[in-house]
């Protein structure tokens, strides 16, 4: 064979062996690219939202101190109260670092496991108020129970009965165990409240734990419980804290919150709290809150018209000490600014009415006019103050002073002359 045909034979086994090898790596890599793992995404919110699981044992359960058989304290007792904000879920950190006393475990369990499903009954309620004592009587070695149950984020609602919270004393067990905190003396005691404090977000929690613990140590948790107050509000103006009354809020941030809570209260005025935030600002010392209010009024422009309403009503129960709050109500009376239906909260507050923030039932006190805005959930009332006769005598003349500024305002003349019947009646009754 010559060699142009060994050439020509030669070239085509040489394409066809590139080929095979070609193909071969090309399956390699097909191989390699399958069987590679996926690339890891970011996590979901829903996996973010699962609570880890704690890392203890579930502890036996128990029914109540009083029996021997066992029960779950674990277990959701019934009525429960709906679920808690996920900001609030508790972390692992609140985890006991001590293993709960069987005593105390049984103690908790049987708080826990209260059958709300029947009537309350005197009897009840006394053997509960009593296993809560014996828990506290147990000083720092009641703290792992305590703190292993607050951990579940679980809760029981006492005023899901009529009279429960009245006949146990809280509203909800959580609350109880918190307050139990606040009377165990010692600093772990003390570190335990703290703690909690750190990491909820509840309203009603953060306001107990702040006055157990300025109570306890008095002006050293002020920065946190305004820290916690505020993180809370955060919260609630995102809408993680849907269905929760914020008013023990601005109740944490009057006490602790010195000279910076003019500005936190403003803030809420903008938005949906606004008569929280002026009863807030109303109740401020040494009339820290005036200027704030009266600035609501005097830049119409830079207030809406419900927090303008607010501040009128809160601003009129501080017309009797502050000339500056006497002066910008008459200014709007004389223009004819107050609305007709303010005229008798003014004329109220006038005749000694004082505005709170929270809620009071009227049983002791016929007088007392409550209010309930679904926006924002705010509750608050008005509960007249006793006055001295040299008191009633200035009132008097407030209330002639509006009487000349309203002009022909039918509305405001018949609540301001009934303010001023009612006052000279609360007198006489007095005297008498």
């Amino acid at each position: 064979m010559n060699q142009n045909n060994t050439e020509g034979v030669r070239k085509p086994v040489l394409y066809a062996i590139w080929a095979v090898l070609l193909v071969a790596i090309v399956a390699v890599m097909g191989v390699k690219m399958f069987n590679r793992p996926p690339p890891a995404s970011e996590p979901s919110e829903s996996a973010e939202a699962e609570p880890a699981k704690p890392a203890y044992s579930r502890p036996k359960p128990i029914h109540a101190v009083n029996k021997s058989e066992p029960g779950d304290p674990t277990a959701p007792a019934t009525p429960v109260a709906g679920p808690r904000p996920k900001a609030a879920q508790a972390p692992a950190s609140l985890m006991p670092k001590v293993e709960p006393t069987p005593e105390t475990r049984q103690l908790v369990s049987a708080l826990a496991n209260l059958d709300l499903s029947a009537p309350m009954t005197p009897e009840t309620a006394a053997l509960w108020r009593e296993n809560l004592a014996r828990l506290v009587q147990n000083g720092a070695a009641a703290l792992p129970a305590i703190q292993e149950y607050l951990a579940l984020n679980k809760d029981v609602n006492f005023e899901s009965i009529p009279g429960g919270a009245g006949l146990l004393g809280s509203t909800s067990l959580r609350m109880s165990l918190l307050d139990a905190l606040g009377n165990i003396p010692g600093p772990e005691a003390l570190a335990a409240s703290a703690l909690m404090l750190q990491n909820t977000v509840d309203p009603r929690e953060i306001a107990l734990l702040a006055r157990n613990l300025d109570r306890q140590a008095p002006e050293q948790y002020r920065d946190a419980a305004v820290a916690a107050a505020r993180a809370a509000m955060l919260e609630a103006g995102s809408g993680r804290l849907a269905g929760k009354d914020i008013g023990p809020l601005f109740e944490v941030l009057s006490a602790y919150g010195g000279p910076n809570a003019v500005q936190d209260f403003q803030t809420a005025a903008s938005g949906q709290w606004k008569y929280y935030a002026t009863i807030a600002l109303a109740g401020l010392p040494d009339g820290a809150g005036v200027p704030a209010l009266v600035q609501m009024l005097a830049e119409p422009a830079s207030s809406s018209r419900g927090a303008r309403v607010a501040a009128m009503q809160a601003l009129a129960q501080l017309i009797p000490e502050y000339a500056d709050a006497r002066d910008i109500i008459l200014e709007q009376a004389k223009q004819a600014a107050i609305p007709d239906a303010s005229w008798i909260n003014i004329a109220g507050a006038l005749a000694g009415d004082q505005f709170h923030i929270g809620s009071a039932s009227a049983e002791n006190n016929p007088n007392l006019r409550t209010w309930h805005l679904a926006y924002g959930n705010q509750n608050y009332f008005a509960k007249s103050v006793p006055l001295t006769p040299d008191q009633v005598q200035q009132r008097l003349g407030l209330i002639d002073q509006f009487l000349g500024a309203c002009g022909n305002n039918a509305f405001a003349t018949a609540a301001l002359q009934d303010a001023k019947r009612k006052m000279l009646a609360n007198q006489a009754a007095s005297v008498q």
